[in-house]
């Protein structure tokens, strides 16, 4: 089945103090930024060339970033625009929202990805809007129990309220409520565990899954020698 689909990446302007506090309790608020910032570039990058995507959007959780938000994918020649995530506290409502907004722009199926996934590729992104020509919901497992992507083609309404959140039952509990609502959910092997990053050690065990040119492509050449440095100390 051929249908459109669009990508919405949840992202924040990578300045200091601002992004991944629990990452830069242990190596700083410069250095935790500036991975972020590449981690955040490499996925805009992936959906960028994701096959599937007609449609790619970054929603922003902070108004006031909005403007240095689109200038900073500006200067990277991308022309996503930013739109501003609804305004709510829980991070379910958040996301079912950002998918029902990315459905009533014209696509039909629709997934939401966060910024802190080495190994996002195009052709994950590609996988997971394939599957949902089959199924209704489709998950990105994450190692630590969650999920680092959640994909519909159909509005979740408040199926994601209340999800305990940063907690190992994430994935298990979407799933549940998913099947007790009547949709179909992708296996979950159909997408492959990934690691998302919030602390130092998150980050330690993703770059140890990357080959050293991976590694170079995801942080760059300058960022890369704060995860080596972890690595080696680790």
């Amino acid at each position: 089945m051929s249908t459109e689909g669009s990508v919405g990446i949840f992202a924040r302007l990578p300045v200091p103090g601002k992004v991944k506090s629990r990452l830069a309790a242990t190596i700083g608020a410069e250095e935790a930024a500036a991975i972020y910032k590449a981690l955040a570039e490499h996925c805009f990058r992936a959906a960028v060339k994701c096959r599937e995507a007609t449609k790619i959007v970054c929603f922003n959780s902070d108004a006031e970033e909005a403007i240095e938000c689109q200038a900073w994918l500006k200067n990277l020649g991308l022309g996503v625009p930013v739109r501003p995530q609804c305004n709510s506290q829980d991070l379910g409502e958040r996301m079912s929202s950002a998918i029902s907004e990315l459905l009533g722009c014209g696509v039909t199926k629709a997934v939401i990805v966060g910024t802190d996934i080495p190994g996002i590729k195009p052709e994950v992104l590609s996988s997971s809007l394939s599957a949902l020509d089959t199924y209704d919901v489709v998950l990105g497992p994450a190692a630590d129990g969650g999920y680092y992507l959640i994909g519909s083609n159909r509005p979740l309404g408040e199926m994601l309220k209340g999800i305990p959140w940063s907690t190992g039952e994430v994935y298990g509990e979407t799933v549940r409520r998913a099947e007790a609502a009547g949709l179909r959910v992708a296996p979950r092997a159909l997408l492959p565990e990934l690691d998302d990053v919030d602390y130092a050690e998150d980050l330690v065990r993703a770059a140890g899954r990357l080959s050293p040119a991976e590694a170079a492509e995801v942080f760059g050449a300058v960022f890369a020698g704060i995860v080596e440095g972890l690595v080696e100390g680790g």
